[in-house]
């Protein structure tokens, strides 16, 4: 099957939230046996059930980018789109879901084709900030709530070493207790991110990590780096870290 690139009908509901995110439920699980991470269950839910139910009700815009396969357990109202080629890695699927996000905001009417109805607000000014998200991270609430809280702090708490002038916009890039950066658990301004990636093309980005996508964001925004406590940034990896955090395969 091709790499899908239009949006579902339903998918303007989206276009006029504050905040937006990314993601990423794509991956080939090669370290789990090739398992499906967003398929991984808790309880009666998917890992891709869990995150959507907790981003729409923080009524967080967002796309998916993952396999067709996927499209079931998606509500109508999230776009699904693929990165192309599939598997081409985590910054191609970025690129892949900040262009979903382009067209919800430049022409919100034009996955109502198939009968969706306009969305009051629907076009409205785009998001202020981006989440980058990874379906295996295992607790999307607290993650949330703990990654929006870190954009809420006020400015005065910004160490002054990150301050770098007044009205730059903020960028939140975690990191985990041994001080490694966690891209997909990150919140970066939108408008930074869709000017990142205009420019780009499938094969530009192609195998390429986050890191190398986040490039300049350090000239263009005050950055916080906070340490993320470890009951958010649990991710599963291996068949080990799924049975220690209670993950049940698919």
């Amino acid at each position: 099957m091709p790499p899908r690139t239009e949006l579902r009908p339903g998918a303007a509901a989206a276009a006029g939230a504050a905040i937006s995110a990314i993601l990423l439920a794509g991956g080939r699980g090669s370290r789990l046996g090739g398992v499906d991470k967003a398929l991984l269950r808790r309880g009666a839910q998917t890992q891709i059930e869990r995150w959507i139910q907790e981003l729409q009700g923080r009524d967080i815009a967002t796309v998916v980018v993952g396999p067709p396969a996927l499209e079931p357990l998606i509500p109508g109202s999230v776009p699904l789109v693929r990165e192309a080629p599939g598997f081409a890695g985590p910054a191609a699927g970025v690129l892949a879901g900040a262009a979903a996000l382009q067209r919800l905001g430049r022409d919100p009417e034009s996955v109502g084709s198939a009968g969706s109805a306009k969305s009051e607000g629907a076009g409205a000014a785009p998001t202020r900030w981006t989440l980058l998200l990874a379906v295996d991270l295992t607790e999307p609430a607290a993650l949330l709530d703990w990654l929006l809280g870190e954009l809420e702090k006020p400015d005065v708490e910004k160490p002054h070493s990150e301050k770098l002038h007044v009205d730059a916009p903020i960028a939140v890039l975690p990191r985990d207790a041994s001080g490694r950066q966690q891209y997909l658990s990150s919140a970066v301004p939108t408008d930074w991110l869709l000017g990142r990636v205009a420019a780009l093309s499938p094969s530009e980005v192609e195998d390429r990590p986050l890191r190398w996508l986040l490039q300049g964001l350090e000239e263009a925004a005050t950055l916080r780096r906070p340490v993320a406590p470890p009951e958010v940034s649990e991710d599963v990896d291996t068949l080990h870290d799924a049975q220690r955090l209670g993950m049940r395969l698919p």
